[in-house]
């Protein structure tokens, strides 16, 4: 388990994704790491968020960031990616279940992609590649 008391914080990230409690609702968080899951339901897509340090459930409401949503939308499994928003209250508060954050921003750092025809690289295995996301 993470010492509460070391800072993991960087440029892109203020908590860890396993770090984040029921204390911490209401707060502000950036979080930072592998798309783990994601599921589209319409107007609400859920990313399931993973590090080393655990996975956190973030929701992007259309209604409250568009913006954030159409990039969310783009999302897919083993994405890089930042995310910065509210920290929400857990589903279950007697179980302490489904920390989550509501995002209002977030940033796709990579995306992993398959090997296209006639490109080999030796150094990549199992059939995947990191490509870059175009600044914006």
């Amino acid at each position: 388990m993470t010492d509460p008391t070391v800072s993991l914080a960087t440029p892109y990230r203020s908590h860890t994704c396993g770090q984040l409690r029921s204390s911490d609702a209401g707060d502000d968080a950036r979080l930072a790491g592998w798309v783990h899951r994601r599921r589209d339901h319409g107007p609400l897509i859920f990313l399931d968020l993973r590090d080393r340090h655990g996975i956190t459930q973030v929701v992007i409401d259309k209604a409250d960031a568009p913006a954030a949503h159409e990039i969310a939308s783009r999302v897919r499994n083993e994405f890089v990616v930042s995310a910065a928003g509210e920290v929400a209250p857990p589903v279950d508060p007697a179980r302490q279940t489904r920390i989550g954050a509501r995002i209002r921003r977030p940033e796709l750092a990579a995306r992993v992609g398959p090997i296209g025809r006639g490109e080999t690289r030796g150094d990549v295995g199992h059939g995947r590649r990191i490509v870059r996301e175009p600044s914006s």
